[in-house]
C-alpha cells in the first residue's frame, strides 16, 4: 500500500497572532477584523506552511479555530493548503469519526499551532481557557492546562506531536513546559495592563516560518504529548451559577463550580470535556442572547 505524503496540520487561533494588539483585529463582528484581521492571521498561517515546506512537508492541512471558524482570508492563503472544517481538528463538534479521519488517515506527522495565547490566569496577552470569563481552570491528571494542552493532548492521543508554535511570550512558554523540544516563535509581550510590545511583522513571518521548518524536519525527536491513563478531568467555571439547569452526564461529579469526571483514555475524556464545555457554552450564549456557534476563542 502507497505511504501517504508527510501531512503538517495548522491549527489557528488568532489573540497570539503578528500584529494584533487590539481586540477589534479578532473580533468577527469588527470592520478591523474583516479587512485586517483576517489577513494578519493569513499571513502566519503562510507562514507556517512555508517553513514546514522546507522542512519536508508534502501536505499541509490548516483548521481555523477561532470564534466562528471564519477568519481566513482566503483570497491570501497560500496555494497547495487544504482547509478544514472549522473547530474539526481542535473538538469533537464536527464528530469524532471526523477526528480519527484527521489524525489517522490523512497522513499527518506534525501539529503547528499558530497565533496561541496562554490559559486563564496564564498572563501575557488575552489569556483565557475555551471561553473567556467562564472558565476558570481546565485541569488533566491535576495540571493545569490552556487550549495549547487541550490541543497537545488530543494530537499525541494519535502519536502525532506538536513540533512548533507561535504567540504571544506567556503561550510560547505554555506550550515549552509541555513539549520543551518544540520550536518557538515569540510574537508579542503584554507589557502592562494597556500595553503589548508588538515584535516587528518581518521579523516574525521569518521566526514562524523557521520555528516550522525546524520543528517539522526535528519531528522524530519531539516526543508526542501523552497524559497517563486512565485521564482525569477537572472543569472548574467562575461560578457555580453556569451550571444551574445543566444535565450532568453519567460518570460527572460535582462540587461547587467544578466538574470532574475520568475517561479510560484521553480521547474519551477528552469527548466529554467538549459535550460538558458545549453544555455550558449554549447556556450562557442563549441567555446572552448571542450566536451560539461562538463556542471557543
Amino acid at each position: 500500500m502507497p505511504r501517504s505524503p508527510r501531512g503538517v496540520l495548522i491549527v489557528a487561533d488568532m489573540e497570539g497572532v503578528t500584529g494584533i494588539a487590539d481586540p477589534d483585529l479578532f473580533d468577527g463582528s469588527s470592520p478591523a477584523w474583516r479587512a485586517y484581521g483576517r489577513r494578519l492571521l493569513t499571513s502566519d498561517i503562510n507562514a507556517a506552511a512555508e517553513g514546514a515546506r522546507q522542512g519536508g512537508a508534502q501536505r499541509v492541512f490548516v483548521c481555523d479555530a477561532h470564534n466562528l471558524g471564519n477568519n481566513i482570508h482566503t483570497a491570501t492563503l497560500a496555494a497547495g493548503i487544504t482547509g478544514l472544517p472549522p473547530y474539526s481538528a481542535a473538538t469533537n463538534l464536527r464528530g469524532l469519526p471526523l477526528v480519527h479521519r484527521i489524525y489517522e488517515r490523512s497522513g499527518i506527522e506534525a501539529v503547528i499551532l499558530v497565533g496561541y495565547h496562554a490559559m486563564a490566569g496564564g498572563g501575557g496577552y488575552e489569556p483565557h481557557t475555551c471561553m473567556p470569563d467562564v472558565v476558570e481552570d481546565v485541569r488533566i491528571n491535576g495540571r493545569s492546562v490552556g487550549e495549547i494542552g487541550l490541543l497537545a493532548g488530543i494530537a499525541g492521543h494519535f502519536g502525532v506531536p506538536f513540533v512548533a508554535v507561535s504567540g504571544d511570550r506567556h503561550g510560547v512558554e505554555e506550550a515549552r513546559k509541555l513539549s520543551p523540544r518544540i520550536r518557538c516563535a515569540v510574537t508579542k509581550e503584554r507589557v502592562s495592563s494597556n500595553s503589548v510590545e508588538l515584535k516587528d511583522r518581518a521579523a516574525n513571518t521569518r521566526e514562524i516560518s523557521s520555528a516550522a521548518r525546524d520543528g517539522f524536519r526535528k519531528r522524530a525527536t519531539i516526543p508526542a504529548v501523552r497524559f497517563a491513563s486512565p485521564v482525569r478531568f477537572e472543569y472548574e467555571l467562575s461560578s457555580d451559577r453556569h451550571l444551574s439547569g445543566i444535565k450532568l452526564l453519567p460518570g460527572i461529579a460535582r462540587r461547587g463550580a467544578t466538574l470532574s469526571w475520568r475517561g479510560d483514555d484521553f480521547l474519551h475524556a477528552w469527548d466529554s470535556f467538549w459535550n460538558i464545555h458545549v453544555m455550558v457554552a449554549t447556556k450562557i450564549l442563549r441567555e446572552a442572547g448571542q450566536a451560539v456557534p461562538i463556542l471557543g476563542s
